[in-house]
């Protein structure tokens, strides 16, 4: 039996048993059979080769990036679907396969979370949304959104619009961070010290940001994305940036 993510019967059921126990070793068996959903991103938005356009998730999630005319037909389908995937692939022209994985990952996680059995109210028999159509449908819709803000030109800058913004105006730039006030000259590197003199401006923004932020705990990596207004793949190699640097400076 294939007991992969099209198999919503087992997937339905693993996931109820999910739900009543909460064992890590159900949560890895759900991973585990969805690996082949998380790798059809990551071969879709990271490499060079063609992609199965008679997939039906395939094609929906890059019908939300074409216009009516490009869904007119099956040829004109074909040619927009191919165009999208070009343009796409610029999108994440500087992520890895390690990060679209992690983000699906993370995509993933988030829906088991939010899941819970609903039936459909539109057909005429009464059914069970399955947890990888609901799975699908917001991935879809999650993707297509971290596409759209990687489109605009603050993503594309060296340095998101908030952090110039905020270090570059007088204070009235109406940027209200809800803690304590940012030490400027530490992230401007006055104070800094020689380890920390070596990292970027924006680099020691984001530690700041992360560690300084008036919580008990630092922020995650979500956390700084819609805080920044960037995305997870781009601060969590931020970070990883980071941390190389440091360790390459103590070592």
């Amino acid at each position: 039996m294939n007991q992969e993510y099209n198999n919503e019967d087992y997937i339905n059921r693993l996931v109820d048993e999910y739900k009543s126990k909460g064992t890590e070793a159900l949560k890895l068996e759900l991973l585990k059979a969805f690996e082949p959903y998380f790798d059809k991103y990551v071969y879709m938005l990271c490499t060079s080769k063609p992609v199965d356009l008679n997939n039906k998730d395939t094609i929906t999630f890059l019908r939300l990036f074409m216009n009516d005319e490009d869904r007119s037909d099956a040829s004109k389908l074909s040619i927009a679907g191919k165009r999208t995937i070009t343009y796409l692939r610029s999108l994440f022209g500087d992520c890895t396969e390690d990060d679209i994985y992690d983000e699906m990952v993370c995509l993933f996680l988030e829906q088991l979370n939010r899941y819970k059995p609903m039936i459909t109210d539109h057909k005429t028999v009464k059914e069970r949304i399955s947890f990888t159509h609901f799975l699908q449908v917001n991935t879809r819709y999650k993707m297509k959104n971290i596409a759209t803000e990687r489109a605009r030109d603050a993503l594309r800058s060296m340095h998101n619009l908030e952090y110039n913004d905020e270090l570059n105006s007088s204070g009235e730039s109406g940027y209200n961070f809800t803690w304590h006030t940012i030490d400027f000259s530490w992230v401007r590197g006055f104070t800094t010290g020689d380890l920390f003199g070596e990292l970027e401006e924006y680099e020691r923004y984001l530690l700041f940001l992360k560690y300084e932020n008036g919580e008990s705990k630092p922020l995650s990596d979500y956390d700084l994305a819609r805080l920044t207004g960037t995305d997870r793949m781009y601060i969590r190699r931020k970070m990883l940036r980071i941390k190389e640097k440091l360790k390459a400076l103590v070592n």
